[in-house]
């Protein structure tokens, strides 16, 4: 607490009152004034001590409004550090969340790896055995091939040995389609050959002078009384490419030609899609020992 000008005025007066009422020995006056001047020095004191008191207590009032300060500045940062520490739960909540989802797709994903893989093992296993049943059949094929191969061979033998033999008795292929044909048409289409200078087939040109087309038979007949014409060619082996061949030329003579007719191809060995391919061209194929 300090001490005032003013409690001091009064102080001193009460003492010199005292000491005016007072009446007392020159030691005791000296005594008095002695303590006087004590109190004196230690009301100066006092009053120097207020001073630096008021003085501390000034600069705790500054280092008060620092530390304001610094509060407002901590304060600032604190709040800045919750806003931001509510962003962060915010987006942690949406990466827990993505998170999940994330986990729930890889499940998803892992239950249909598995089950593509159950999938893939059971490919492989039909691929082995598909292997299996390939390895199987390219051995068949090579047995056919072979079987083929021989076949093949004895119909060469045996077209040589027609081919020699129609060269002993004098006929031609030519000849022997002539003897053939009309009885395999009769017997088996229905048509009736009735060619002119009682030959039934007879070669033929056809179409205008200059451009004529050759065929080797020509022969006009019947069917359910309707009028139709047969021609065609000879081959000792009749291949699809000869089937294309004769359907060609026979277009080149359409309009020279009766509504109704019906190309025939004749020979000794006819491969299996040359017969295919008449039957889509509408071209008879027949082999010399088709009865």
């Amino acid at each position: 607490m300090s001490i005032t000008p003013e409690i001091y005025e009064l102080i001193v007066r009460i003492v010199e009152d005292r000491v005016k009422e007072i009446r007392v020995s020159r030691e005791a006056y000296d005594a008095l004034v002695q303590r006087t001047d004590q109190l004196e020095t230690a009301v100066r004191e006092l009053i120097e001590g207020q001073k630096r008191l008021e003085q501390a207590i000034a600069d705790l009032a500054e280092a008060q409004r620092r530390t304001e300060k610094s509060v407002e500045r901590l304060e600032s940062r604190v709040n800045r550090l919750e806003e931001a520490t509510a962003r962060l739960e915010e987006a942690t909540a949406r990466l827990e969340e993505a998170v999940a989802k994330l986990a729930e797709a890889q499940a998803r994903s892992e239950e249909r790896l598995s089950r593509l893989e159950e999938r893939v093992t059971r490919l492989e296993e039909a691929f082995i055995r598909l292997e299996e049943r390939v390895t199987r059949l390219e051995e068949a094929v090579e047995h056919l091939a072979e079987a083929q191969r021989r076949t093949e061979e004895k119909v060469d033998h045996l077209a040589t040995q027609v081919g020699r033999l129609s060269e002993v008795i004098g006929f031609s292929l030519e000849e022997i389609a002539r003897i053939m044909i009309p009885g395999y048409l009769e017997r088996h289409l229905a048509i009736h050959l009735e060619g002119p200078l009682g030959e039934e087939l007879q070669p033929w040109l056809v179409g205008p002078e200059g451009a004529e087309v050759e065929f080797d038979f020509y022969g006009e007949g019947r069917r359910n009384g309707q009028k139709i014409v047969v021609l065609g060619e000879v081959k000792s082996r009749i291949y699809s490419e000869d089937v294309r061949r004769l359907a060609q030329r026979v277009e080149q003579v359409r309009d020279y030609l009766p509504k109704e007719v019906l190309p025939i191809l004749f020979g000794f060995v006819v491969h299996p899609v040359a017969r295919q391919e008449g039957e889509k061209r509408g071209v008879l194929v027949l082999a010399s020992y088709q009865r």
